[in-house]
């Protein structure tokens, strides 16, 4: 068995092996054809994989999107992940869904080096307008893996951003009812009115 060869680069490889005789001069030794199928070996590139899953935090203008991209295949190798984010896009009667994305304005955009297979996550990119926004991947390719790719549009990687209500920030909550022409009162204008009484 022959020791072990690394080889840098895909395509394919042929072994063809000569004995050297050394008990019998003049007699040739054996030589294997580099065209015997039992000795060509084809070196494939990796086939690489994204998996992205847009993220929408927050609450009106200050809203922000992500991506999170799950990328297996690079098999300990460094590539380059490049993300851009479309939209807004006014949201069609049929939703997001419909969108045509190829003429869709850039929100943001940019790239990552990445090594290896894991999960990263596009830097937060603030969204204060409303309408449709999808995320764009791209994992280049290098010179043991293939390049990679996921089109806008994919449901996991659009979203809606809708108008906002504003959020509960938090506080004490007080309401008034009348029932039966008797005022109810709770929270704090209860406490209030039973320290009044009170001191009376």
């Amino acid at each position: 068995t022959t020791g072990p060869v690394t080889v840098t680069g895909v395509g394919c490889f042929a072994w063809s092996d000569v004995l050297t005789p050394t008990t019998t001069p003049g007699f040739p030794g054996p030589v294997t054809s580099s065209s015997d199928t039992n000795e060509i070996t084809e070196v494939a590139l990796h086939v690489t994989s994204l998996a992205t899953h847009a993220h929408l935090r927050g609450s009106g203008a200050t809203s922000t999107l992500s991506d999170t991209v799950t990328i297996t295949g690079l098999h300990g190798v460094s590539s380059t992940l490049t993300w851009t984010l479309l939209g807004p896009v006014a949201t069609p009667s049929g939703g997001c869904s419909d969108v045509d994305w190829s003429t869709a304005p850039i929100a943001a955009t940019g790239s990552l080096v990445v090594t290896g297979d894991g999960v990263v996550e596009t830097p937060a990119t603030t969204v204060p307008d409303t309408g449709c926004y999808s995320f764009d991947e791209s994992l280049s390719a290098t010179a043991s893996t293939s390049a990679s790719h996921t089109a806008p549009g994919e449901p996991l990687e659009t979203v809606e951003r809708t108008s906002d209500q504003l959020p509960f920030t938090g506080g004490n909550i007080t309401s008034t009812l009348v029932v039966g022409g008797a005022l109810l009162l709770s929270g704090a204008a209860l406490r209030l009115l039973a320290r009044r009484r009170r001191t009376a």
